[in-house]
């Protein structure tokens, strides 16, 4: 394991700079809330650091070889398939038991046969979520990832994330300053160039 970083690193959009001279350091086994107002660019970091996007300039050095798992701010989820169906994708071997008691651990008991297209958007926020922490990754990117939860489900689920974390790089993307401290995160602040309205970014 080692630590990510970025230097320098900058992207723009037409005429709207997003991100210029970012220079982060996320360590490796921890994980790290980077928090910046909305537009700041905080997706377009996470997009980078995936490879969906290049930089304008700088780098970003850590990343290689490293096997990536991520929750985008859309779910993702494949709704012709079943709840357990999405949830082998990432991780064919799961086992039944498996997978029926990670979903009881974030309050999806029963749905493991129901179609995604027919949760609630709460719920597929938790199989996505869910999704992502049983693929076998190194890394792991969450973009706002408890988004769309009531609060009583939206501590349970931190709390069983943080448990099922094992060690991983973990960046986290929330406006929530809570939500860093409940999964013991290092917050960084994202210096940011013009403010847009576009939410790719």
């Amino acid at each position: 394991m080692r630590d990510i970083r970025t230097v320098a690193l900058c992207k723009s959009y037409g005429a709207h700079t997003v991100l210029r001279d970012v220079n982060l350091t996320f360590p490796a086994g921890k994980t790290s809330a980077v928090m910046a107002p909305s537009g700041a660019g905080k997706t377009t970091l996470l997009r980078l650091l995936m490879g969906l996007e290049a930089p304008d300039s700088g780098e970003i050095i850590g990343m290689e070889g490293l096997r990536c798992g991520a929750v985008f701010q859309e779910d993702r989820l494949v709704d012709r398939m079943t709840v357990a169906g999405n949830l082998r994708l990432v991780r064919p071997a799961l086992r039944r038991e498996q997978i029926l008691k990670a979903l009881d651990a974030f309050g999806l008991s029963g749905c493991a046969d129901q179609r995604a297209a027919e949760l609630s958007g709460g719920m597929k926020r938790r199989v996505a979520l869910l999704r992502a922490l049983l693929h076998e990754n190194d890394i792991l990117l969450l973009d706002e990832p408890f988004k769309g939860l009531d609060e009583d489900t939206r501590e349970r689920v931190m709390d069983k994330t943080r448990e099922m974390l094992g060690g991983r790089t973990v960046i986290l993307v929330t406006h929530d300053s809570a939500e860093a401290a409940r999964l013991h995160a290092n917050e960084l602040y994202l210096p940011f160039g013009e403010k847009t309205d576009d939410e790719r970014i």
